[in-house]
Parts: C-alpha cells; sequence; structure tokens
C-alpha cells in the first residue's frame, strides 16, 4: 500500500466565514494566473485541489477574480479534474488513488465520487477493502452522500452492524446539537429503527465506547426516528461508571469546591477568588444572627447571597458567557441538552452550599426556612399587597426530606395555578381553582406587569449584538503601523478594543469599516474629526444586558430617561418585543431543567421523579435535592414579591424588595 500524501500547501476551500479562506483564496488567484486552462493532473490529489480551486471561484460574493473569464476558467478546470477522474476503476482505486488522497481531501473525495457518478462503476467489494482501511474511517464520509448511500445501502447496513464504532454515526444524526458546520448523515434505509438498539447496545458494551458519544446517548429524548429505552440508558450510566473507576483509579482528574463559612467578617459577604477552583464564601455571623425575623431572612436571598441580580435575574441561569469559548466546543452536545456551562455551574453551587449553611444556621436557632414561606404566601402578601388566597401548606415537623420534598412540589404547583388565576381576574378564585387540576407550564405563567421582558427580535440587532460584544466577530484587532514595523492589537471584542485602546476608523480594512459605519449611523459608537472611536456608553450598556443575558426586564430602567428613550427607539425599529411573563426565557428554562424533562433531555426531573415514586433512596441524596427544592421555591417567591414590588412600590411598607 503506498503512502497518503501529507503535504499541507494544498489549496482548500474553506467556509466563507473561516480565517483560512481568505489565505486559500490568494492562493487561487495565483493557481488561476499560472493555470488558466487547468493543471495537468498527475495524481488524485492535484484533480481534488482543482476541484477545491472551482469551489473558491464560484463562492457568492468574492469580488477577486475576473467575472468575464470565470465562466471559462470553471469550464477548463472542472473538464481537467473530471477527466481524471473517468480513469478511476475497480483495478486502480485502492492502491493507486484512494490510498493516496491528501488528509485535507478525505470529504472532496467522495464529493467527487458522486458527482462524477463513480459509484455506477465501483464494486461492492472495492468499498469494502476502502472501509477496511484506516478502522472505518471512510464511513463517516461515506454517509454523507445520498446517491452512495443508496447504491450501496445493504453492504452499508452489514456493515454498520458488523462495526460497533458505526454508533457514533446514528449519535451525531440523531441526538447532537445541528449548526451550520455539522454534517448531515444518511443512514441506509435497510437498517430499521428496531435493529439500532442492537448497534448501540454494541457500541456501549465495546472497548471503543467513549464518553462523550455515551453521555450524550444516556440524555439523549427518545424519539420515534431513534428510540432509546430507559434500558438502554441504562446500560450507558453504568458503562460510564466503569470508566470512571478506571479513569480515576490513580485519583487524577482536576477537582474544584465551594466553602461557605458564617463567621465574624468586616463586610457582609466576602469571596475569595485567589483560588478560583476552590472558592471560599464567607458571610457575616453578626448580622445574621442579629437579623432573624422573616422579611430579613427572605430580603437576606436577594441582597447577602444574592440570589437576583439588581436587574432582577435570577444568578444560577444560563448566561452567554457560558455558550462561547472552547469549552462549548467540545463533546457531543445533545440537541434537546440544557448543558450547564462551568459559570453557571459556579454560581449554583455557590447558592446552593450558601443556601444549606444559612439552613443549619438558622435551624441551630429552632427558625425553619420553610416556615418563612409560609409567612409570606399566608401573610406578607395579604398585609402588604391586599392579596388573599395563597396558602403554603407545609409543616416541617416529624417530617423527612422525601416527605417535605413532596408537600412543597404540591403547594409549589398550586401556587403557581393560583398566581395565573390572580393575573386573570385580579383575584384568587377558590371554587375555579377546585375546579382545574391542569398544570401550568413555567414558561407560560403571566405577569401582572404589562410590557415587562425585552428580547431580541430583529436579525439586524443580532447582528450588531455579535459584532459588539462577540470573542468570534473579525473585529476584536487591528493592525497598526509603525517607525518600528506592524504592531497587532487585540481585545476580547470591538468593545472592549474600543475601550481599553484608541482606536481610528482607518484602521480597520475596507471590508471592516461597512460594520463600523453602521454603528456609527446607529449612535452606538462615535467617530471624531480625526477617526478615532469612542462608544455611547448608555447605548452599549443596555446592549451588553440583552448580549449577556438575552432579556432586560424593561421596570428596571424606567427611571433612566436616556436609558428608556433608547428602548423606546428599539421598539419602534421592531428590534426588540415584549413578553409578559413570572419568569424570563432564561429563567423558565432553568426551572424546567430542574423539574423536568418536558424541554430538556438531560433535566433532572427533581418535581415528577418524587411525583410519581422513582426518587433516590439514599438519604444524602434526597437532602441534596431537598436544598434544590428549597433553592426553587425561594426563586418562585423572589419572583412574585418582585412583580408585586414593581407594580405597586408606594404599598410596600416592609421594603424587602
Amino acid at each position: 500500500m503506498v503512502e497518503r500524501e501529507r503535504k499541507n500547501d494544498r489549496i482548500k476551500a474553506y467556509a466563507r466565514n473561516d480565517l483560512a479562506f481568505g489565505f486559500y483564496c490568494s492562493k487561487t488567484a495565483e493557481f488561476i494566473k499560472q493555470f488558466p486552462d487547468g493543471n495537468e493532473c498527475h495524481d488524485i490529489n492535484d484533480a481534488l485541489e482543482e476541484y477545491n480551486v472551482v469551489k473558491i471561484i464560484t463562492t457568492p460574493g468574492i469580488k477577486t477574480f475576473d467575472p468575464e473569464n470565470l465562466s471559462r476558467w470553471i469550464k477548463n478546470i472542472k473538464k481537467s479534474y473530471f477527466s481524471y477522474f473517468q480513469r478511476i476503476c475497480d483495478d486502480n482505486i485502492i492502491v493507486e488513488e484512494y490510498s493516496r488522497v491528501n488528509c485535507l481531501y478525505f470529504e472532496d473525495f467522495w464529493d467527487m465520487f458522486e458527482l462524477g457518478c463513480l459509484y455506477d462503476r465501483i464494486s461492492i467489494d472495492s468499498i469494502g477493502q476502502i472501509l477496511a482501511l484506516e478502522n472505518g474511517h471512510a464511513l463517516f464520509y461515506v454517509l454523507q452522500h445520498k446517491k452512495i448511500v443508496k447504491k450501496y445501502d445493504a453492504f452499508l447496513r452489514e456493515y454498520m452492524l458488523a462495526h460497533p464504532k458505526s454508533a457514533e454515526i446514528l449519535i451525531k444524526q440523531y441526538v447532537e446539537k445541528k449548526d451550520f458546520f455539522k454534517p448531515t448523515f444518511f443512514i441506509p434505509a435497510t437498517l430499521k429503527i428496531n435493529e439500532y438498539a442492537q448497534l448501540l447496545q454494541k457500541y456501549i458494551e465495546s472497548e471503543n465506547a467513549e464518553w462523550n458519544y455515551l453521555d450524550a446517548l444516556a440524555k439523549a429524548k427518545s424519539t420515534r426516528e431513534f428510540p432509546v429505552s430507559d434500558r438502554l440508558k441504562y446500560s450507558c450510566k453504568k458503562r460510564m461508571e466503569e470508566m470512571e473507576k478506571t479513569i480515576f483509579k490513580n485519583d487524577s482528574g482536576i477537582s474544584s469546591s465551594v466553602t461557605v463559612e458564617i463567621t465574624p467578617v468586616a463586610t457582609i459577604r466576602f469571596v475569595d477568588w485567589s483560588d478560583s477552583l476552590n472558592l471560599k464564601v464567607n458571610y457575616d455571623f453578626n448580622w445574621l444572627d442579629k437579623f432573624t425575623d422573616f422579611p430579613t431572612i427572605l430580603n437576606n436571598f436577594i441582597h447577602i447571597f444574592e440570589y437576583m441580580s439588581y436587574m432582577g435575574r435570577l444568578i444560577f441561569v444560563k448566561q452567554k458567557d457560558d455558550e462561547t469559548g472552547l469549552l462549548s466546543l467540545m463533546g457531543i452536545h445533545g440537541k434537546n441538552e440544557y448543558r450547564m456551562g462551568i459559570l453557571q455551574r459556579q454560581s449554583l453551587a455557590i447558592a446552593l452550599v450558601s443556601l444549606q449553611a444559612y439552613y443549619d444556621f438558622l435551624k441551630k436557632r429552632n427558625i425553619n426556612l420553610i416556615d418563612a414561606f409560609v409567612w409570606f404566601f399566608e401573610k406578607y402578601l395579604p398585609a402588604e399587597f391586599h392579596v388573599n388566597g395563597f396558602a403554603f401548606n407545609v409543616s416541617v415537623n416529624g417530617k423527612s426530606y422525601l416527605e417535605l420534598i413532596k408537600l412543597m412540589f404540591v403547594e409549589l404547583d398550586g401556587i403557581l395555578r393560583k398566581y395565573c388565576l390572580y393575573v386573570a381576574d385580579g383575584f384568587i378564585n377558590q371554587e375555579l381553582f377546585e375546579l382545574s387540576s391542569s398544570p401550568v407550564s413555567i414558561g407560560q405563567i403571566p405577569s401582572i406587569l404589562e410590557k415587562k421582558y425585552l428580547y431580541v427580535k430583529s436579525k439586524g440587532l443580532e447582528n450588531v449584538l455579535f459584532w459588539l460584544f462577540s470573542d468570534q466577530s473579525s473585529l476584536t484587532s487591528i493592525v497598526r503601523g509603525s517607525d518600528d514595523g506592524q504592531k497587532f492589537i487585540r481585545d476580547k471584542n470591538l468593545y472592549f478594543l474600543i475601550k481599553n485602546h484608541s482606536i481610528y476608523y482607518k484602521e480597520f480594512f475596507q471590508s471592516r469599516r461597512e460594520i463600523i459605519d453602521i454603528l456609527r449611523d446607529k449612535g452606538i459608537i462615535y467617530v471624531a474629526e480625526d477617526g478615532k472611536i469612542s462608544l455611547n456608553k448608555m447605548k452599549c450598556i443596555v446592549l451588553n444586558q440583552l448580549y449577556r443575558y438575552k432579556v432586560i426586564n424593561a421596570y428596571y430602567l424606567r427611571k433612566d430617561v436616556q436609558a428608556r428613550g433608547y428602548l423606546g427607539e428599539l421598539i419602534q425599529n421592531g428590534d426588540v418585543k415584549y413578553k409578559n411573563t413570572l419568569f424570563s426565557e432564561p429563567e423558565a428554562d432553568f426551572l424546567n431543567y430542574i423539574l423536568n424533562k418536558s424541554q430538556y433531555s438531560d433535566g433532572m426531573d427533581l418535581r415528577n421523579r418524587y411525583i410519581h415514586g422513582s426518587y433516590p433512596q439514599d438519604v444524602n441524596e434526597q437532602f441534596r435535592d431537598y436544598m434544590i427544592v428549597l433553592l426553587v421555591v425561594i426563586s418562585v417567591i423572589l419572583k412574585i414579591n418582585e412583580e408585586f414590588c414593581l407594580k405597586y412600590p408606594e404599598e410596600n411598607s416592609t421594603e424587602w424588595c
């Protein structure tokens, strides 16, 4: 067998937005200049390189090439590489052709295999020999071509069933979250759905099973086209446990922790960030010990434990920072996964450990946190806002964590249904409440506030947010000429590039200036007479809120005349839209992840597990879940209280909003 070509200076057609596209576009221009009628193809890689040349010069929006000669170039170069592919047959495809294909061109080879209709003259035996090379690596590309799969359908079915590694392609096709860069696979029609489970089980039991694929399969949502049984998920779970023991048998790996202490400290809350993997949080003992009334206890979750931001957002929901960066691209992402990021996990861990510490702190003083919940619904709301009818019938005495979790879920369901009735009628109709047992969707619970949450609506605003704040934007750097040569200036994004450096209009390439012009025309940035660029701070603050958190509660900006005016401008232009719900979309997503699996396949499903009896038997696990349920109830209380405080600010005398 001849050695595969390793040259890395071949022309390759990458996506238009790939940073390498410009480089290969220049190389293509040099190729065209040297070989306007195509080059003589001496081997398979010459032909595939010409195929890539044509892909580049036919890319929409490219103005590098002379339009008068473009058609002639394309015709002549295509003739050259198609002529080469016509010579490929059973006698030479293995030794002389496929085994020589450059690693850059695997996908291109199968593109040309299909375009040149090689499947009409290449036998099943030859395809089998190709798949036998390099552990079946070619299957990944073969299954991306519909006509090839159709021609060799029965053989490909047999091959997949005999090779468990093929299951990874099933997982990529049916489980993995799709985006622009992810390929579509054509599964052989003769491979029946009931055979998927057989292949997947073989994969789970195989030595070559990979953690990422097992994890995605264990969290997958069972569908009609790709059924995943509980038994199969159980097999994944046990196989992953075996792999964990092997991986960490020598205690290798990176550990992290959150430690919370309630001790006398100079500030009410202090977080030691010196070791990002082992955070230490201190809360002032004197403050927490002095104020143990129910209003202050609940107030502490806003101002001391910081469950809510100054803009009224629950702090442990997903943010944009968790969706960008290298880690977000790693692994197999299920299309229905919630997939917590590192920052969100850290925020949630701090919130839960702080809650446990405070719960124990209060318990030592014969105060149970659940009694504060009862006070909120049955005393506070009637006294402060004249809202009657809510009840939280949970008594702690003598009950296990299991019993308390079940009771709280029942009461929480009633609270949310009653809130819907209150928003609709202005009061709680108990008789109507008792007639209905329909569950409510977390994301559809209405708000008593009008024009509450603002979300991005237009593609134009999406582009603006990307240009300003994304680290994937093409506006994160400039090259500045000086007497000492060229200086490369780069920052996290365009916002910080302008904020942290003196940047001038002329320093951007012409194509980038068009974007700068758009931002200037929208009043988001300023361009001075000398070309220096500066930021409209107010607009950038508003836009950054939309980018990072995906939502703005307009009520928190009602006293800021400039910001309110800018929101009005965005609304008038159709750039944003209002939604009036109790929870913002990121908050509802988080709560759905905790409570059920209706939206996310990897959801914790706590409500359904405890209501329907599939809860863990381990008391320590039940206590962990108990803490999470307490956090959910606190979140609901804070959001309901926020609504009433924003709706009737003059009526709140307790002052813990």
